[in-house]
């Protein structure tokens, strides 16, 4: 995947986190493969189609994802998340891929986006991707990592 394709993800999603979470966000290294973190996680996926074509994964372990709802409701509490939580991480997934899509429009490709759909559990949920195609960005916050796995292919190519 060409490199401004994966940078119009990471840009947004760092200027989403800070202004959503109100917390500073590092850029990790971008690898190949799946997230580290998708064992015992809260992972948002969104389906993106045309010019390019698949899917972006968030993924958030159970803490991090418990931390960003507690920030973005502003509220506290250790227990499962609730309805209103997977929500809030919906929420955060869609502002990050929308802002994402607005990026790829300046680059010139058309893009539709499917509603957000949260996925409790591990990597074993998502088995019929290829995960070794993802491209992996980890955002470092102080609440904890959020992974952004992008699983597109251009469809000009094909």
């Amino acid at each position: 995947m060409r490199a401004e394709y994966i940078n119009a993800f990471v840009d947004p999603a760092v200027i989403v986190i800070e202004k959503a979470l109100k917390v500073d966000a590092i850029v990790g290294k971008i690898t190949k493969g799946f997230s580290p973190s998708m064992e015992a996680t809260y992972s948002v996926a969104i389906g993106v189609k045309g010019d390019l074509s698949g899917v972006v994964i968030v993924v958030f372990s159970n803490e991090t994802a418990r931390n960003v709802s507690n920030n973005m409701l502003n509220k506290s509490t250790h227990s499962l998340l609730s309805q209103e939580d997977k929500e809030t991480l919906s929420e955060l997934t869609n502002m990050i891929v929308g802002n994402a899509a607005g990026k790829l429009y300046e680059l010139g490709l058309k893009e539709s986006l499917t509603p957000p759909a949260v996925v409790a559990g591990t990597q074993s949920s998502f088995s019929t991707l290829d995960m070794s195609e993802s491209i992996v960005v980890p955002i470092n916050t102080k609440l904890g990592v959020i992974y952004i796995n992008i699983f597109l292919k251009d469809k000009r190519s094909i």
